[in-house]
This record gives C-alpha cells, sequence and structure tokens, in this order.
C-alpha cells in the first residue's frame, strides 16, 4: 500500500502542471501610451484583465502568445496629466516587469 501512495503523487503533479498551463493567459493586445505599455490580457473561459507594464513589454513579440508574467508596484503618469510628459502628477499601479512566453 505504501507504495502505491509514492506512486501517485507524481501523476498527480502532472495534472497539475496540465491545468495550470491550461489556466494561462493569452496576450490580445499591446498598445503604448503615455503612462506606460497597455497590455491585455484573456483567460480561458474568457476572463479579460487590463494591466499596465513596462514600456519594453510592448516591444516584445508576445502579441497572441499564452505567457506567465511578473509584476511590481511602480509609477506612471497620472491620467491628471492628460499625456502631459512635462507633468509631475504620478500615480502607483501594479506594472507587468517580465513576460515569459509559453510554448
Amino acid at each position: 500500500f505504501g507504495g502505491f501512495l509514492l506512486a501517485n503523487p507524481p501523476q498527480k503533479e502532472e495534472k497539475k502542471d496540465e491545468k495550470k498551463d491550461k489556466e494561462l493567459p493569452t496576450v490580445t493586445s499591446l498598445e503604448a501610451g503615455d503612462s506606460g505599455c497597455y497590455v491585455e490580457l484573456t483567460y480561458p473561459g474568457g476572463k479579460v484583465e487590463a494591466w499596465y507594464a513596462y514600456f519594453d513589454i510592448c516591444d516584445s513579440p508576445i502579441l497572441n502568445k499564452k505567457v506567465t508574467f511578473t509584476h511590481e508596484k511602480g509609477n506612471v503618469l497620472a491620467d491628471s496629466c492628460m499625456g502631459d510628459p512635462e507633468c509631475p502628477d504620478m500615480k502607483e499601479v501594479d506594472l507587468i516587469n517580465k513576460v515569459t512566453v509559453v510554448e
């Protein structure tokens, strides 16, 4: 019986990884804006999220790719600036700082 328990965990882990891959978002929009790169992520099942990202993310070949990503707090131009790069107003947001394409 003990051998049976040892044999099952790798199978469960493999299924967990498969499920995790299926839940990864696809980058459905990339747009360089006044405050940063705007990234739209669409998850299986239809959930859509809009994120700010560092400008270099917009230059990455990630459009229509399934991805994993990390993010951090960062400052972007405040909405009240209306795109004026000289405006001193900032707001703190979550910024995508790294994106990895999952094959």
